[in-house]
């Protein structure tokens, strides 16, 4: 498989996975938000953080966060005993978009 058919098909299947995944946010806002105790309701929101960071170093972000959440993540396949008391589902979205590469003052690769 080249490059462009490699980000085509990750493309694709980013795309199935948005349109499988619906609008969990708006969901949410409407069947969950409106029922929730007002010291849970003050951690749910939203991040738009953008930072200015080298390919290895997002790579560096990315495994601290993975490596952050893991014990997390691995809580929910716990027998219930291992299960803090009041511990709830709680879905946290992340977009990690880079910008594309900047031109200097041209119109695009050649």
């Amino acid at each position: 498989m080249n490059d462009e058919a490699g980000r085509d098909a990750a493309r694709a299947l980013r795309d199935t996975l948005d349109e499988a995944e619906g609008d969990q946010v708006g969901t949410w806002r409407r069947e969950v938000e409106p029922h929730l105790e007002l010291e849970w309701l003050a951690l749910s929101g939203l991040a738009n953080t953008t930072i200015l960071v080298t390919r290895e170093e997002l790579e560096q972000v990315e495994d601290a966060m993975e490596e952050l959440l893991a014990p997390y993540v691995l809580r929910k396949d716990a027998p219930a005993d291992d299960v803090p008391d009041g511990a709830r589902p709680v879905r946290i979205r992340r977009h990690i978009l880079p910008a594309a590469p900047e031109h200097d003052g041209d119109d695009g690769p050649a």
